[in-house]
């Protein structure tokens, strides 16, 4: 009986001195730059055990591709842009989110036609519900002055949120769109991405707070109206966001987890969008089917050679950042979200594998 009652007590014991080990070394973990990297790695490890995201059906993207730049010329004429947006409307398209910026008014040529003005942009937006992108700065720097009127008209499209303490702070505006073009904007949405220490994209953060005010990612922005949560506050605690009835893992910051997906979402070459546009407008028939786009969430953003912009993350150590952006609207579409793993079965994890080696 003693030597049962011995045997246990050893065992209570070692345990106690795993966990205890285990909790030291996520401690480490925390405040060790080597250390924290090889936490990373096995984080991403575990993420690509987890079985991949399918590509949500409602979902499209069109890219601004290298044969859309060779065709239409680089930076690409705006009045393309309008003539996209006035086609994808007569299309049905539920909504458009842009990840393209247009932070000044363009300037027009005299010789050309009323493609390159920006009346033919603002009006076709009009016709849309369409999210326009915005930056800010995470560090403090030389702000970039814009219009006051920007200003006041960004903080209609922001929302409050409870439990707001641990947010990330952008310090000012990186760029939005112009002031007429933001008049017509259904919403706005950041595209921030902030890298871990190793360089790669893990999380996004779904909200950034600028002047007291929060302002959503592309991703939330879009998957809100998408799923007609009109509120414009969001409730937050230390590990979850809700969203309506979708609860959210994230951290403190307010960050959630991008995920890998079984197969990519459905892409079309803006080229052939607009090709499929003027085919119709002729009577003829258009390369890309109008009900492929039928109330669906449409992101359009730049994936030319030179021109687009990319990150690393744990499943690519080259990803569109694009890419990314609908990562996040398709993760909170499917409801199926990664739950971080607490620091110190991390910790031990380290133990084992060191015991291991």
């Amino acid at each position: 009986m003693n030597n049962i009652l011995g045997s246990k007590k050893r065992v209570l014991i070692g345990m106690i001195l795993c966990l205890s080990i285990g909790i030291f070394v996520s401690l480490l973990v925390e405040h060790s730059k080597i250390l924290k990297t090889f936490d990373l790695a096995i984080m991403d490890w575990s993420f690509r055990l987890k079985c991949p995201l399918p590509s949500n059906k409602e979902v499209v993207l069109i890219s601004i591709d290298d044969k859309t730049a060779a065709k239409l010329g680089y930076p690409i004429n705006r009045g393309f842009y309008a003539m996209l947006l006035e086609g994808l409307s007569e299309f049905g398209v539920r909504m458009v989110g842009l990840d393209v910026i247009f932070s000044d008014q363009g300037i027009p040529y005299h010789h050309r036609s009323l493609l390159d003005t920006d009346a033919f942009l603002i009006e076709s937006s009009k016709k849309i519900d369409v999210y326009h992108p915005v930056g800010f700065y995470l560090q403090q720097t030389e702000p970039i002055l814009h219009p006051e009127e920007t200003e006041d008209m960004l903080k209609g499209y922001s929302c409050s949120l409870k439990g707001a303490k641990y947010l990330i702070d952008g310090t000012s505006v990186a760029f939005c769109p112009f002031p007429q073009l933001l008049k017509t904007a259904k919403g706005i949405g950041h595209i921030n991405l902030i890298p871990d220490i190793d360089g790669k994209v893990r999380r996004v953060p779904l909200l950034i707070r600028y002047n007291n005010r929060c302002y959503p990612c592309m991703g939330l922005a879009l998957a809100k109206s998408y799923l007609g949560i009109q509120p414009k506050c969001f409730s937050l605690d230390t590990k979850k966001m809700l969203l309506g009835n979708i609860s959210i893992p994230v951290n403190k910051r307010c960050e959630m987890f991008i995920q890998n997906m079984s197969q990519k979402i459905v892409n079309y070459s803006m080229l052939d969008v607009v090709q499929s546009i003027k085919a119709i407008k002729k009577g003829k028939k258009p390369l890309i089917s109008p009900s492929s786009f039928k109330d669906k969430v449409v992101l359009i953003g730049v994936t030319a050679s030179g021109s687009a912009e990319f990150c690393s993350t744990p499943f690519s150590n080259i990803e569109l950042m694009l890419h990314v952006h609908s990562n996040i609207i398709n993760t909170i579409l499917n409801k199926q979200f990664i739950t971080e793993i607490p620091l110190w079965i991390y910790g031990l994890i380290v133990i084992c594998c060191g015991l291991i080696a």
